[in-house]
Order: structure tokens, then sequence, then C-alpha cells
């Protein structure tokens, strides 16, 4: 009984200190545990954590305050939604006050169409800064995934702790919201007004385009009553306070236009100052050698009056050409100064029969565009163009014979002639019935058609007269004093100006007629359209273009001769054979080059 006590007492202790053992070593086991947790899973950050998550939101915020802001290229966008802005003011305004000449119309639509376009490139730059402005508040909204930023922010005690630099945070992001704020809305103000714009655009484009479709040759429906049908639309009292009201319409579109164009002319007018001075040098060169009186033995007829005068010739008829959608008073008044200008050309060398007749004709535009631009569509204006157009018709008739004895090229006055009393006899029939502005049209055509062909054979001859003074200049610098047989040659040289001149004419009277748009399009179509020979497919358009290098690379290599002071009938002589060999080798390289490059465009047309 003792034994087996005693031996109860033994294993008691035993397992007593077996389990203190057991449960240390627990304990130790645990302690590792919790101290290796703490170094690496503590979750519980530091002074130097929020501080660094702070600094990183006042970072993030400074960088989203500077983007939100904005820079240059915004500005600039909206300097030029401004002047879109005031542009399209300016067109919608002339619409609704401006006769409706084609000429005018013409300049609204392309106008117009390139406003449509500014507007579409707007609307475009704007959504693409609405996006920037977005994702730069996605930059800023991300900042609440910030786990330790946000324990801090809940936390208002340790929040006490960083009260200045919560207080800077809090300064940033209010300055960054409220300028998020104003530029989202001036965003949306630009887009809703671009929206509006482009709806006026629109409707302004139907309207235009309805005009020019009603001023259409092939568009014969009534306009107005019949001219023995009306009564005086427009009351005398108001005439003045109208003519006063579209002369500003008219100055405020044409100073428009020269803006728009001033790069365009400023270019015509640095050439057109380089042809002045290369032209004076020439003279100044024989006039200085004393060749000033062979001069008069190449019969000048214009050059000999002074350089300028036949510079502003060339000037304007250039200016005439490329402005064909200009606005209506823009273009007659550089039809009327150039008119003017020949007045002084054609003093004292034309017979005074024929300079009153020039006078007479010159009135009789003047009065007719004065009629066009400035006086509403009424009885007063469409008697006042039926007796112009009668006037017309009898200066066709009977007066018109005395400017063609003056003029260098007089066949194509006779066609001229015909146009301008055909056009006068349709716009008196047209004028009858009701169609107004398509009577009016085909009188301003009328007398473009007869005045340009005077003009453009005005500038033939000068460019004749250039010519020859180059090469009357450059055989003198040779030593060659003996002259030349200048009217063969005039009339060799003329030939290839007299396709140009009859090209300018034929566009100047297309572009009035509101016909010229139409048969570029259908002249364009036929030459880029696709025509299959067997597997072979080319367009027209190339092969024409072909053969047009290949007969200018000819007519080049041939007239380049000129410029070096040689002609076709020299004596042997007279040749320099240093410079005939440069000359040789001139034709050549432009004879070459011409044919390489007909190549190119005919094998590009065969691929």
């Amino acid at each position: 009984m003792i034994i087996h006590k005693k031996t109860f007492y033994f294993l008691s202790l035993f397992l007593l200190l077996l389990f203190s053992q057991f449960n240390y070593a627990q304990q130790q086991k645990t302690v590792k545990k919790e101290s290796r947790g703490r170094l690496f899973n503590d979750t519980t950050a530091t002074d130097s954590d929020y501080l660094m998550a702070i600094e990183k939101a006042g970072e993030v915020l400074e960088s989203a305050y500077n983007d939100i802001d904005f820079a240059g290229d915004t500005r600039h966008l909206f300097g030029e939604m401004k002047r879109t802005e005031s542009k399209l003011d300016l067109i919608l305004a002339s619409l609704k006050g401006a006769n409706p000449n084609v000429r005018n119309q013409q300049m609204y639509r392309i106008v117009l169409q390139e406003i449509q376009q500014e507007l579409e490139e707007q609307n475009k730059a704007i959504n693409a800064k609405n996006l920037d402005l977005e994702n730069i508040k996605k930059r800023v909204i991300d900042l609440r995934k910030d786990k330790t930023l946000i324990t801090l922010i809940k936390d208002t005690i340790r929040r006490k702790q960083f009260k200045k630099e919560f207080g800077d945070l809090r300064k940033r992001y209010v300055a960054t919201d409220s300028l998020m704020t104003k530029n989202q809305t001036t965003l949306n103000n630009k887009k809703r007004l671009t929206v509006q714009r482009k709806i006026s655009v629109s409707n302004a484009l139907v309207a235009v385009e309805g005009k020019l479709e009603k001023s259409g040759i092939s568009i014969f429906n009534k306009e107005y009553p019949s001219l023995w049908q009306i009564n005086d639309s427009v009351a005398k009292k108001r005439v003045k306070h109208n003519i006063g009201a579209k002369i500003i319409i008219e100055e405020n579109v044409s100073a428009y236009y020269l803006g728009y164009k001033a790069g365009g002319l400023i270019t015509l007018c640095f050439f057109m100052g380089l042809l002045f001075w290369y032209i004076s040098r020439n003279i100044k060169y024989l006039n200085t050698n004393g060749y000033a009186e062979n001069l008069q033995l190449l019969n000048f007829k214009y050059l000999n009056r002074g350089v300028l005068l036949p510079i502003l010739v060339i000037a304007l008829n250039i200016a005439v050409v490329t402005n064909l959608y200009a606005p209506a008073l823009f273009l007659e008044l550089i039809q009327l100064f150039l008119l003017g200008v020949l007045i002084f050309l054609f003093k004292n060398q034309w017979s005074g029969v024929a300079m009153r007749n020039w006078l007479f004709l010159l009135g009789l535009f003047f009065a007719l565009c004065f009629l066009d631009l400035f006086i509403t569509i009424g009885l007063l204006q469409r008697f006042a163009f039926v007796a112009i157009n009668v006037l017309g018709i009898r200066y066709g008739l009977v007066q018109i014979k005395t400017l063609k004895e003056e003029l260098y090229i007089k066949g194509f006055f006779k066609w001229a002639s015909i146009i301008f009393i055909g056009l006068n006899i349709l716009s008196i029939l047209y004028n009858l019935f009701g169609r107004v502005s398509l009577s009016n049209m085909l009188s301003i055509t009328a007398f473009i058609s007869l005045t340009q062909i005077v003009a453009l054979s005005v500038l033939l001859k000068i460019i004749l007269e250039i010519i020859l003074l180059q090469i009357y200049t450059t055989r003198v610098k040779r030593g060659i004093e003996k002259m030349f047989d200048y009217e063969s040659l005039s009339d060799t040289l003329k030939k290839p100006f007299i396709i140009v001149i009859s090209y300018m004419w034929l566009i100047v009277i297309a572009s009035n007629l509101n016909i010229w748009e139409s048969l570029r399009g259908s002249l364009g179509k036929l030459l880029s359209h696709p025509n299959t020979i067997g597997s072979i497919t080319f367009t027209l358009g190339s092969v024409v273009l072909f053969f047009i290098i290949i007969w200018a690379a000819h007519l080049l290599q041939k007239y380049v001769a000129y410029f070096f002071g040689e002609i076709d009938d020299e004596n042997e002589e007279n040749i320099n054979k240093r410079q005939h060999s440069k000359l040789l080798i001139t034709r050549l390289v432009v004879l070459i080059s011409g044919y390489l490059l007909a190549v190119v465009c005919f094998w590009n047309a065969f691929r």
C-alpha cells in the first residue's frame, strides 16, 4: 500500500515536470512566432509612413493642378475659336444684308466650308482636352486607394499630429478641385458654342447652295414678278439707307477677304517687284551704254511708257484669275483698277474715237457694278440693268469695232464681241420674265468678258516685249548690235502664250457664270477615271500629262536659246562657241529632264 502510494507521487511529479517542460516550449515557440509577425507583418504605420503618404498626395495634387491649368496650346485654341466666331458672324451678317450676287455667294460657300472644317477640328481638340481632364481627375481619385493616407484621415487623434500638413494638403485639394470645375465648365461652354456654330454653318451652307442653284443657268424658275407686273418694292426714302448699309457689308467682307488672302497677295507683290527690278535693270543697262534709241526699233507699245504700268497690268491680270471666288466688291474693284491702268497705257496711242468708246464702256461697267452691289433688287435696279444692256448691245454692234483695230490679238475679240452681245440680249429677256439674279449675272459676265479680253491682249503684248528686251540686252552684252527680225520672232513666241491667255479668259467667264466649279469637277472625274485595256489600268489624266510634259520640254529647249540671246537665223560669225556649247548642254538637260519626268508619269499611269 505504501509502495503504491510512493509510486503514485513519483509519477505525478514526473508528469508535472514533463507538462511544465512542454508548456515552456510552447510559450517559447509562441514568442518567436509573435516576434517574427511583428517584424514582417505588422500593418501599424509609423509617423514616417504618414508623412510620406501626405507628401505623395501633395505631389499628385500639385501636378494635377499644373496639368489642369490651360497651357499655351489651349489658349491658342480659344483664340482660333474666337477668330472663327468673328468670321462666322461676318458671313452670317453679310448673308442677311448683301445682294444675292453669284460671286459673293461663291465666296460665302468657300469660307463656310472652311469654317465647318475649323469647327470640326476645334470640336476634336475640345474633346481631347476634356479627356485629359478626366484622366487627371482619375489620378486624384486614385489617392483613395492609399490605405496609409485613408487610415490617417480616419484616425482623429493621429490627424491632429499632422494638422499643418493636412491644412496645406486641403488647400491644394480645394484649389485643384476649383480649377478642375472651372476649366471643365469652360470647355463644356466652348463645346456647346461649337455645336451651335456647326448648326449655324450647316444652315448657312444650305441657304448659300440654294441661292447658287437658283442662279444657275439650268434653273429657269421665276424669282420675281415679270417686269411689267411689279411695283417698286423699295421705298425711295430707304434707298440711301440701304446703299449705306450695303457699302458697309461689302467693305467688311472685302476687308476680311483681303486679310484672308494676304499671304498670296504679298507673294504676288514680291514676284512683281522682282520682275520690275529685272526689267528696269535691262533698260538701265541699254540706256547707260547708249542703246536707248535702238529700243524704238523693237516697236514697243507699253514698255516705252515706263515699267510700273506694265507690271501693274501683269499683277492685276494674275489677281483676277487667282481670285475667282473673291467677294464681288473686291474683284470688281480689281477689274476697274486694271481698266483704269489701261487708260494711261492707251493714252496718246489710241485714236480719239477708240479712246472715247473705251471710256464709255468703262462708264457702263462701273454703273453696272454699282447697281449690282449696292442697289436692292427692285423696279429701279431692273430698269437700270435693261438700259445698260440696251446700250451694251448698241455698243457691241456699232462702237466696238474701233477697239478691235487697236489690239494686238484681234481673233479672240470677234468671239468676245459675240459673247458680249449675246449675254446682254439674254440678260434683258431674263430680267423681263423675272429671273433677276440670272439676268444680273449675265450682264456682269458680258462686260467682264469684253474688258478682260482687252486686258489679256495687252498682257500678251507686254510679255512679248519683256522677252524681246531680254533677247536684245543679252545680245548687246555679247557685242552683237545687229537688229533681229523681232516681228517673226514675236509671232513664234506668242503661240504658246495664246493658249494660256485663252485659258485665263475662259475660266474668268466660266466662274462668273457659276459653271467653272462643275466644269472642273466633271473634267477632273473624266481625267481621273480608271480605264482598263486587258491587264493594264490607266487614267486619261496621266496620259494627257505625259504628252503635255513632252510638248513643254520641247518648247522650253527651243525657247531657252532666246535667254542666251540666240535666235533661229543667227549667222555663224555672231555665235560665241563657248556660250553656244553651254546652250546646247542646257537644251539637252531640259529635254532629258522633261522626258524622264514624262516617263515617270507614263509608268505611274499604267501601273
